[in-house]
């Protein structure tokens, strides 16, 4: 992919396949989360993060990788984590709708 700001599901699925300190944050709410996710995700609702500098403090110097629907919420969370200090996140492109169409159809998506 040529944006900065985004990853490929399929170099997402490689990456968690690689790296013992990869980072997987799910920024979708609640409900969402419970309905599906990748596994070894983190809930961090995107309505939440300015509550949570703490934990974006933590994730400065990690490999970040952030997900949710389609990518829309979790390209904007990249982008305000980047802001916050973090140095190396991504977004996840077409977040869990392209997972489950691309990496693992059984995923409910709705």
């Amino acid at each position: 992919m040529s944006d900065p700001w985004e990853i490929s599901p399929e170099d997402v699925q490689r990456r968690i396949a690689e790296e013992d300190d990869l980072v997987l944050i799910d920024c979708r709410t609640r409900g969402e989360f419970d309905v599906s996710h990748i596994e070894g995700a983190t809930l961090m609702p995107m309505q939440e993060l300015s509550i949570r500098d703490e934990d974006i403090r933590a994730l400065e110097h990690g490999n970040v990788i952030i997900y949710c629907r389609t990518g829309r919420r979790s390209r904007i969370v990249a982008r305000f984590m980047t802001l916050r200090g973090c140095t190396n996140v991504v977004s996840m492109a077409g977040g869990v709708e392209a997972w489950a169409d691309r990496i693992d159809p059984s995923m409910t998506t709705a």
